[in-house]
């Protein structure tokens, strides 16, 4: 809740927080890392809307609010400290109860304990391995118990999908009563250590699809990918892009129909768009030498598809970005015929909104489209170029 109302005159509290600004959120691998000042250990939430009316807090002065997580059993312990506290400020311990409460450690030593408790997953079996780092598939409805300290699989995602709250904007818990719901987790197997830390995680969703008589179930899938977070402290260290590769591989041994992202960040759009063009490159199934100003032809779109399920419009944005990564900086001449190329895109797929413009304006807009979605190609090329594949664009 977001006030009490104070003894006697029911005024409103006058001080006021930055939810952003004053809530850490730490992990702790160990006892030791409850007491370290490491900024690696912190994070500030990106996104607290769904914890506090428009992400303030009112009633405290100096107002610090950590949330400890155990890096393993991913169990809380919180601690407010203010200087100041006037009546009727935010209930914090409320406010974040639907959210870490059923996993909330009530004192720091038994927060402690549990930070060296043993916690090993009981599937064997990941579906991914690299380095001392591994991905396991969870289906929601399974009965099994995840570790072998008998904690479930609905408790543990309960415990996570925190992080997804406050790192991804717009996120939502998912419906656990529905049974499609597929959880892949990813852990590190701490050497020397029987713990397995949580790094991230994803969700999917599968959907019945086209009808196929050859298939036992009479039908082809369409997957959704939901949600995909990996921790703070393990970004842009190739975790996501392990993640993404996991899950495309589990979509393909199921010979989807399609798979679908549901409403992708700017962040996880660099993510996919960079997997699948890669993908697309090193299974050489786009055109090796792209004819800029000629149009993506349907067939050459189905090939692609056809490899890797992923969707028309992403097929054709992997064809864009193969198209300018195989230009020469200074081509002005292949340059303007694929900008022109794909501003006549965009206008076809933009009509409705581009029609209301009058003939000039429309013409600015159609180059800013146009300079935006470069920019997103560009910043695909130069995450490519950095994992060695040539890029004649930028000169590598």
């Amino acid at each position: 809740m977001l006030y009490e109302k104070a003894d006697g005159g029911g005024q409103k509290p006058t001080l006021k927080s930055s939810a952003n600004e004053c809530i850490y959120i730490k992990c702790c691998r160990s006892q030791k890392d409850f007491y370290s000042d490491s900024e690696e250990l912190w994070y500030k939430p990106k996104f607290v809307n769904q914890i506090v009316e428009n992400e303030e807090i009112h009633g405290y002065e100096d107002l610090k609010v950590t949330i400890y997580f155990a890096s393993n059993s991913v169990m809380y312990f919180l601690r407010i400290v203010f200087s100041k506290k006037e009546r009727g400020a935010t209930d914090i311990d409320a406010a974040l109860a639907p959210h870490i409460g059923m996993a909330l450690c009530k004192t720091e030593e038994e927060f402690l304990k549990v930070c060296e408790k043993p916690f090993i997953p009981t599937i064997r079996d990941p579906i991914c391995s690299y380095s001392q780092f591994r991905i396991y598939k969870v289906p929601l409805d399974s009965a099994r118990p995840l570790t072998e300290d008998g904690t479930t699989i609905k408790e543990y995602h309960r415990r996570i999908q925190f992080h997804a709250l406050v790192n991804i904007d717009g996120a939502s818990y998912i419906d656990e009563a529905d049974p499609k719901w597929e959880i892949y987790i990813i852990f590190e197997a701490a050497k020397g250590s029987p713990n397995y830390h949580f790094i991230g995680y994803a969700t999917m969703y599968p959907f019945l699809g086209l009808k196929n008589s050859s298939l036992k179930e009479g039908f082809l899938e369409r997957i959704r990918i939901s949600q995909v977070l990996v921790l703070p402290q393990y970004q842009s260290k190739g975790h996501g892009s392990k993640l993404l590769e996991a899950l495309y591989k589990e979509c393909l041994v199921r010979k989807c129909l399609e798979i679908t992202i549901e409403d992708p960040s700017e962040s996880f759009r660099v993510l996919r768009d960079s997997q699948d063009l890669q993908n697309c490159i090193e299974q050489k199934i786009l055109r090796e030498v792209p004819p800029p100003g000629r149009p993506v032809q349907k067939s050459e779109i189905e090939v692609v598809r056809d490899k890797t399920r992923i969707t028309a419009n992403q097929v054709v944005r992997c064809y864009e970005m193969n198209m300018l990564r195989n230009i020469e900086a200074d081509d002005e001449i292949n340059k303007r015929k694929l900008r022109l190329m794909v501003k006549r895109r965009l206008y076809v797929q933009m009509a409705d909104v581009l029609g209301t413009f009058a003939p000039e304006a429309k013409k600015i807009k159609l180059a800013e489209l146009y300079d935006d979605l470069e920019q997103e190609y560009l910043t695909v090329l130069r995450v490519l170029n950095k994992r060695g594949i040539p890029c004649a664009y930028l000169g590598a």
